[in-house]
C-alpha cells in the first residue's frame, strides 16, 4: 500500500514496485496468510474488511510505524461511516493504524471473531464509540492502543460479544459526560492494565448483564484538569462530581465479575465505586462489603505526558504509586506496555504487585534511565544494504528488550520497513547512491551510501546488426549524426529495465566517412565522450560498458557519413550478479614466445586454443577480464573468446586486417578457469592476452560492485588545463583521477582510453596509481593512429590511475569514464 506515483488500483499487483493506492483495493483481494503493508500517509476512504484469514494463516493489515508509532491515517470519506469496519470476518489483525471519523465509530468490529486491534489509534467527533465491538463478536482483542471518545465512550462492547480483551490501552474522553470504557451486556471481558482518563466523566461502566468481567491493573482518572502539558498533570475536583464515577458495575453485571489491583483517583469528588447500585467511597469499605477491591489504591497516580506527539500518552512519573504495583498474572495482561517497552523493576520502589512483581498499573511502564543507543552501522553489498544496530541496554531489571520497531527508509521509493530486529537487509533493483535513513530508539539518522551491482555473463547475444535488420526494421545503415536505438532483451530472467548496465562488444563496419561512435543511455543528452573511432571503410570493434535507463540504449554515429553497427551483448550488471576482483595486469598468453600455449607459434586459420587461467584464477571465478590482442595476422579476420567446451558463437571479440595489431578488452566466462579463443580468419595470427581481473563469488575474493555513470570525459591532454596537457612524453608516465563516489570507497574504474596523434608507434599501459609498471599493455598504436580500448583498472581518488607511454614519441590521451567499482563493506 502506497501513495507513491507508481501505485495503481487497476493493475491489481499490490507489489513493492506497483503497490495499491488504496487500502480498500488491497482488502478486496488479500488472501489468508498475507500481510497488507501500508506506508505512512493519509488515506481518505472508508475501508470495509470482509475477507477472512484462518487460525494458522491470519490476514494482517500493518501500518508502517514512524517514531510516534501510528503514522497511517485512515479518515472516513463520509462523516457517518466508519474509517475501518470489520464485518463478519475471522482471524484478522489490524496494527499500526490511526482511524478517524465524524458521527460514526472510527473502528467497528461486527459479527466477527479472532480479531486483533493492536497499536492503533481511533477517535471520533461525536457521542459514539471510537472502537465499537458488536453483533455477537467473539475473541476480539484491543491492545496497546490509544482510543479517544467525544462525549461517547472510548470503547464500547455490546451484548452478545464474548471473550473481549481490552489491555494496555489509553482510553480518554476529553468532553464532560464522556465514558472511558462501556460494556453493555458483553460477557467474559478482560479489562486489564488500561489507563482511563475522562474529563469529569465516568471511567469504566458495566451495564445490562456484562457478567464475568475481569477488572485489574487499571488506572482510572476522572478529575478535571487545567493543562495536559505539566508533569505530573494536576487533576482537581469536578464541578459536577456525580457523573465522575470511577467504576460502575450494575446489579445484573456483578455475577462472575472481579475487580482488584486498580487505582482510582478520588480527586474528582465522584464516587470511586458503584457496585450493584451501592456506592463506596474508598477501597477498604468496598472490599469489606463486596470482597472485591483487593490491592486497590485511592491515590493520585501522578500521571505525566508520556509522549508529546500524542496527548493520550499518559504514563506514571517518578515516585508514582502505580509503579511496580500490578498483578502480572492478570488474564489478558501484556508483557510490554502500550509503547512496546518491557516491564521494568524500579529499584527505588518496593514491589507490591504479584507475578513478576514489578509490572506497573495502567497502560505505560515507568522506565529507568536509558543510555544513548549505539548508532546503527550501514554496510553495503552487491545490490544490498544492511543496517545493524544495538538496542539501548536497560539499567534496571526488565522482562525483555525494547520491542519498539525502528523504521527504515532505504531511499529507493520502496515501502519503508519497520522492524525490531537487530539487523535489516534491503535488496535493490539497480545500482546507485541512496539516502538511507532510520528512525527509532530516539535516534534519527540519514546518510548517503553507494550500492553497486554484480555482473552476470551471458552467451553472446546479437541485439543489433543493421546489415541484416537485427534489432531494426531495415538494412539501411545509420545515417550521419543519427542514433540507432536498442531495446534490451530479457536475459537470464532479468528484463532490460532491471539492468543497471550492459557490457557489449560494439562493431562499426562499412563507414562512408571517418568519425566516432558513442554508446549512451536513452533519456539523457548526447555526452561528449566516445567509445570507438573509425576511418572510412574501416571495421572497428570495442568493448563497451554503458549505463542503462529504462531498458534502452542508444548508439550515435558521430561521422559525416552512414555506418553499419553491430552489438553483441556479453553480460549485464543487475540482480543475481557476481562481484569483481581487480588485479595488477599480468600477461597470461603470448603465442609469439609460447607463454600460456603448448608451444610458440601463431594460432592457425580457423583454429582454437585453450586460454588456461586456472593457475591465475581462484575457485569460484566465473568470468575473466582479459585484454586480448591480435598481432601479425596474415589475413583479415577476427578473434572470438568464449567459454571452454562450448560451440563457437557467431559474435566476435575483435576484428583485424592483415598486418594490423588490434587490442580489445574481453569479458569471457570461464569453465574451471579455462576459456577458448577462436581465429576467424583464413590465415594464422599471433595472440596476446593480459589478465586484468575476474568476476566470481565472494569466497573467491570478488567483492567489488559496479556503479555506472553517464559517459563523462575526465581527461583530454589536448585541452589546456588538463592534468597531462600537451600529451604524455616518450616512455613517460601520466595520470588522472577517476570520478569517485562521495559515499563509498572507490576501488577501480571502467574507462574508455583513446590514444591519438602519436608521433611514433608503441604501446600504452594503464595501471593503478602507486603500483609498479606491469609488463602487460592495453593499447597498441602506429604513428598517427587513433586507437580506443576499454580498460578496467584499479584506482582511487587518492592515488589515481597511471598511464605509461611505451613509445619513442609523444601521445595525446583521451579518457572517458563509464563507471566505477566500490568496495562492499
Amino acid at each position: 500500500m502506497s501513495q507513491a506515483k507508481s501505485c495503481s488500483d487497476s493493475a491489481g499487483l499490490g507489489s513493492a514496485t506497483v503497490p495499491f493506492c488504496t487500502i480498500s483495493a488491497a482488502a478486496a483481494v488479500v488472501e489468508p496468510g498475507q500481510t497488507v503493508m501500508v506506508e505512512p500517509g493519509q488515506y481518505n476512504e472508508s475501508v470495509t474488511i470482509t475477507r477472512s484469514g484462518t487460525a494458522d494463516a491470519p490476514i494482517t493489515f500493518q501500518g508502517v510505524p514512524n517514531e510516534a508509532g501510528r503514522p497511517v491515517y485512515v479518515m472516513a470519506r463520509a462523516t457517518d461511516t466508519s474509517a475501518l469496519a470489520l464485518d463478519g470476518v475471522q482471524h484478522v489483525v489490524i496494527k499500526g493504524f490511526s482511524a478517524g471519523t465524524g458521527s460514526a465509530d472510527a473502528i467497528g468490529v461486527n459479527s466477527s471473531s479472532d480479531v486483533i486491534l493492536d497499536s492503533d489509534f481511533a477517535a471520533t467527533l461525536s457521542a459514539v464509540p471510537a472502537v465499537h465491538v458488536s453483533g455477537g463478536s467473539s475473541d476480539v482483542a484491543v491492545t496497546r492502543s490509544a482510543l479517544e471518545g467525544d462525549r461517547g465512550p472510548a470503547v464500547e462492547v455490546d451484548g452478545g460479544s464474548t471473550g473481549t480483551v481490552l489491555a494496555s490501552d489509553q482510553m480518554t474522553d476529553y468532553n464532560a459526560g464522556g465514558v472511558g470504557i462501556s460494556l453493555q451486556g458483553a460477557t467474559g471481558t478482560d479489562v486489564v492494565g488500561n489507563t482511563v482518563v475522562t474529563d469529569c466523566g465516568s471511567g469504566i461502566d458495566l451495564e445490562s448483564g456484562a457478567t464475568g468481567t475481569t477488572l485489574e491493573n487499571n488506572i482510572v482518572e476522572t478529575g478535571s484538569y487545567a493543562s495536559l502539558s505539566t508533569s505530573p498533570i494536576a487533576f482537581s475536583a469536578c464541578k459536577t462530581p456525580a457523573a465522575a464515577t470511577g467504576l460502575t458495575v450494575s446489579a445484573d453485571s456483578v455475577d462472575g465479575t472481579s475487580a482488584q489491583y486498580n487505582l482510582i483517583d478520588p480527586v474528582s469528588g465522584g464516587t470511586p465505586y458503584t457496585w450493584s447500585g451501592t456506592t463506596y467511597a474508598d477501597p477498604a469499605v468496598f472490599q469489606a462489603a463486596t470482597g472485591e477491591g483487593a490491592h486497590d489504591l485511592a491515590v493520585d497516580p501522578d500521571l505525566g505526558e508520556r509522549d508529546p506527539a500524542y496527548l493520550l500518552g499518559f504514563g506514571p512519573t517518578a515516585g508514582s504509586p502505580a509503579i511496580d504495583a500490578a498483578d502480572a498474572a492478570a488474564p489478558g495482561e501484556t508483557s510490554t506496555d502500550s509503547f512496546g517497552m518491557p516491564r521494568t523493576d524500579d529499584p527505588a520502589v518496593s514491589n507490591s504487585g504479584t507475578g513478576a512483581g514489578y509490572y506497573d498499573l495502567g497502560a505505560d511502564e515507568y522506565q529507568g534511565p536509558l543510555p544513548s543507543p549505539v548508532a546503527a552501522t550501514i554496510t553495503t553489498g552487491i545490490l544490498s544494504a544492511t543496517v545493524t544496530h544495538t538496542a539501548p541496554k536497560f539499567t534496571w531489571t526488565t522482562n525483555g528488550s525494547d520491542t519498539r520497531p525502528i523504521v527504515y527508509d532505504f531511499g529507493d521509493s520502496s515501502p519503508e520497513v519497520a522492524s525490531a530486529a537487530s539487523s535489516v537487509t534491503h535488496s535493490y533493483l539497480r545500482a546507485s547512491t541512496f539516502r538511507i535513513s532510520y528512525l527509532g530508539f530516539d535516534i534519527d539518522s540519514n546518510s548517503e551510501h553507494t550500492v553497486g551491482a554484480g555482473y552476470v555473463p551471458v552467451a553472446p547475444d546479437r541485439v543489433l546488426d543493421t546489415r541484416h535488420a537485427v534489432g531494426v526494421s531495415t538494412t539501411t545503415p545509420v545515417a550521419a549524426k543519427s542514433d540507432a536505438v536498442v531495446t534490451l532483451p530479457t536475459l537470464d530472467g532479468i528484463t532490460g529495465k532491471e539492468m543497471t548496465a550492459v557490457v557489449a562488444n560494439v562493431t562499426v563496419t562499412q563507414p562512408t566517412a571517418a568519425g566516432v561512435l558513442t554508446v549512451y543511455p536513452d533519456g539523457i543528452d548526447l555526452p561528449t565522450a566516445s567509445n570507438l573511432n573509425f576511418t572510412k571503410g574501416e571495421t572497428v570493434a570495442n568493448l563497451v560498458t554503458t549505463f542503462v535507463k529504462d531498458g534502452v540504449i542508444r548508439l550515435h554515429n558521430g561521422s559525416a557519413g552512414a555506418v553499419h553497427m553491430v552489438v553483441d551483448l556479453e553480460g549485464f550488471y543487475g540482480p543475481g550478479g557476481n562481484g569483481y576482483k581487480t588485479i595488477t595486469p599480468v600477461r597470461v598468453l603470448d603465442t609469439r614466445s609460447g607463454k600460456g600455449a603448448s608451444a610458440a607459434g601463431a594460432l592457425s586459420a580457423h583454429g582454437t586454443l585453450k586460454l588456461n587461467l586456472s593457475g591465475e584464477l581462484p575457485t569460484g571465478a566465473t568470468a575473466a577480464v582479459v585484454n586480448l590482442t591480435a598481432t601479425q595476422p596474415t589475413r583479415a579476420g577476427f578473434l572470438t573468446a568464449f567459454p571452454a567446451g562450448e560451440s563457437v558463437p557467431t559474435s566476435s571479440s575483435l576484428n583485424f586486417s592483415a598486418g594490423q595489431t588490434v587490442p580489445n578488452l574481453v569479458v569471457v566466462p570461464v569453465v574451471n578457469g579455462v576459456a577458448d579463443i577462436y581465429n576467424g580468419s583464413t590465415g594464422p595470427v599471433q595472440v596476446v592476452a593480459d589478465l586484468d581481473g575476474y568476476y566470481g563469488t565472494a569466497a573467491s575474493g570478488a567483492t567489488l560492485a559496479f556503479v555506472p555513470t553517464a559517459p563523462e570525459r575526465i581527461e583530454d591532454t589536448r585541452i589546456n588545463g588538463a592534468a597531462n596537457y600537451g600529451g604524455i612524453k616518450a616512455h613517460g608516465t601520466g595520470g588522472f583521477l577517476p570520478i569517485g563516489s562521495l559515499y563509498a570507497t572507490l576501488a577501480a574504474a571502467v574507462v574508455n582510453v583513446t590514444v591519438t596523434q602519436p608521433t611514433a608507434a608503441g604501446v600504452l599501459t594503464v595501471y593503478p596509481g602507486g603500483a609498479a609498471l606491469p609488463t602487460a599493455s592495453n593499447l597498441n598504436f602506429s604513428k598517427g593512429e587513433t586507437v580506443p580500448n576499454l580498460v578496467s583498472v584499479g584506482g582511487s581518488s587518492a592515488k589515481g590511475i597511471n598511464v605509461y607511454n611505451g613509445s619513442s614519441g609523444t601521445v595525446q590521451l583521451v579518457a572517458d569514464e563509464e563507471g566505477y567499482f566500490v568496495v562492499t563493506q
